[in-house]
């Protein structure tokens, strides 16, 4: 029986890796252009920043404060797993939507 070199065999194996696994996924990646950055961490995904946390918190506020209001809740503790959907008819959904 003849004996291998365990430095081909894992050569071989690092090979077969790189052709199937590696290169595909780093052609698909490279496919997005700027969309995505690599680094050394891996792969990151990049966007535009429009807004800063305080202001997307301040939206947050915003956005709860009208949600409780349109269903009459000024305690966020009753407004939690409080608010239900209701179906309109459509003659109340003509009368809204006039």
């Amino acid at each position: 029986m003849k004996k291998t070199n365990k430095k081909s065999i894992f050569k071989s194996i690092a090979d077969v890796f790189d052709k199937y696994i590696i290169t595909p996924i780093t052609k698909f990646i490279m496919g997005f252009g700027n969309l995505f950055k690599s680094n050394k961490k891996g792969i990151e995904r990049v966007l535009k920043v429009e807004y800063t946390l305080a202001q997307w918190v301040d939206n947050f506020k915003s956005f709860l404060r009208t949600a409780m209001s349109y269903d009459n809740f000024t305690n966020i503790k009753e407004f939690i797993g409080g608010p239900t959907l209701k179906l309109l008819s459509e003659s109340a959904k003509a009368s809204i939507n006039k």
